[in-house]
């Protein structure tokens, strides 16, 4: 009994001075050092101000010039997808109002980040096409820009699907993306996806309203089919299951 009790004292006397030295440490820190959230939250508060004076005077141009597209690999996205993102922002002031506090929400975030050495807004790091994977469709960044959730489209290649073709063209509609696939390069690039589909990818894509027209080209014959992909309010979630996946399922 009395070992235990020894064993308990010990333990309570090293918390105290752990305690004791890491409070001594910060208040050493706090009077030598300005806390990060002083220097950086005038930067994100003004890029957050700006964000919604854009919105409120559909601007587009304005609310493209506030976002940073440094990713690894293509994301498509441009003063369209900006006016696109605009108007879903006006028709629906509930997703602004949510957008506009998970920017807010997330300056503590960055500034403990920045205090870890882990974030830094003197270095361009080039971002995976979707990082990060938080709520909403726009994200602050440590150098004060905007950065845009982004959508991978997939195109269905199933046997059942697709039936015979020489080749396929998909298109985007008032875009210069257009893609064609035989059958030799879909072959090279199809994978399954969650739902055990075969798949190629098409492209990333920032939230935006798109218009995919596909053909299928078959010994002269020409198959058409058309399908838009439309902003959301479920697309503000983080999806941690389709992964910020559109399919598209062609139906010729």
């Amino acid at each position: 009994m009395r070992h235990i009790l020894f064993v308990l004292l010990n333990c309570l006397i090293i918390i105290v001075v752990l305690t004791s030295c890491s409070n001594d440490s910060d208040s050493k820190s706090m009077e030598t050092e300005t806390p990060a959230s002083e220097i950086n939250n005038p930067l994100y508060e003004e890029t957050i101000r700006n964000f919604e004076h854009a919105i409120q005077n559909d601007d587009a141009q304005a609310l493209y010039d506030l976002v940073d597209l440094n990713y690894e690999s293509d994301v498509y996205w441009t003063v369209k997808e900006a006016k696109d993102l605009i108007d879903f922002f006006m028709s629906d002031p509930f997703a602004l109002e949510q957008q506009v506090r998970y920017l807010e929400n997330s300056i503590a975030q960055i500034d403990l980040l920045m205090e870890l050495g882990i974030y830094s807004p003197d270095v361009t790091t080039r971002r995976i096409p979707f990082a990060p994977a938080d709520e909403g469709f726009v994200f602050l960044l440590p150098n004060g820009k905007l950065a845009v959730k982004v959508f991978k489209h997939t195109l269905i290649v199933n046997e059942n699907t697709l039936g015979d073709f020489e080749k396929i063209i998909v298109d985007y509609d008032d875009t210069d993306r257009q893609f064609k696939y035989d059958e030799s390069s879909i072959k090279s690039r199809v994978y399954k996806n969650y739902n055990n589909e075969k798949v190629i990818d098409i492209m990333n894509v920032g939230p935006g309203n798109y218009t995919i027209k596909s053909i299928r080209i078959y010994q002269e014959e020409h198959n058409e089919y058309d399908e838009t992909i439309q902003l959301n309010h479920n697309d503000m979630l983080v999806d941690s299951e389709r992964k910020n996946v559109n399919i598209i399922h062609p139906f010729y």
